[in-house]
């Protein structure tokens, strides 16, 4: 097989990005590294050794959504830390070639999701 490029639906909704990451993460095989850019239409890219993922609905440099998304697919990746960098930088990089030990990514069960997995949405970290 040769390297894939894959990406939601572009319309920049979070909770559709979050849903096509889960269902769809495995397919990059290791994760290496993952960029965030406020001003790309497409604001998360996660580089695998299989391909590329680009989500639309997840962002950096504010204190909305799109971070809290962004937020949500790090913490699937293994980067428990990165909450402060996300909500004020326009654009990051994570490299996790360095040893950071990813938790192992399956597809989801057939249906995606059940509801109240964490998975299934961001609305877990979400205040009020």
């Amino acid at each position: 097989m040769g390297w894939r490029v894959l990406h939601d639906d572009g319309g920049g909704i979070t909770a559709r990005s979050l849903e096509y990451f889960h269902r769809h993460i495995h397919r990059l095989g290791r994760v290496l590294e993952v960029n965030l850019n406020r001003d790309a239409l497409f604001g998360m890219e996660i580089r695998g050794t299989e391909g590329i993922m680009l989500l639309s609905g997840c962002s950096c440099g504010y204190n909305g959504e799109g971070p809290r998304g962004s937020i949500e697919v790090l913490r699937a990746l293994g980067v428990d830390d990165a909450e402060s960098r996300v909500f004020s930088a326009r654009h990051i990089r994570f490299d996790l070639r360095d040893g950071r030990r990813p938790r192992p990514l399956v597809p989801p069960p057939q249906g995606g999701p059940a509801k109240g997995d964490p998975r299934s949405s961001w609305e877990g970290s979400r205040n009020g």
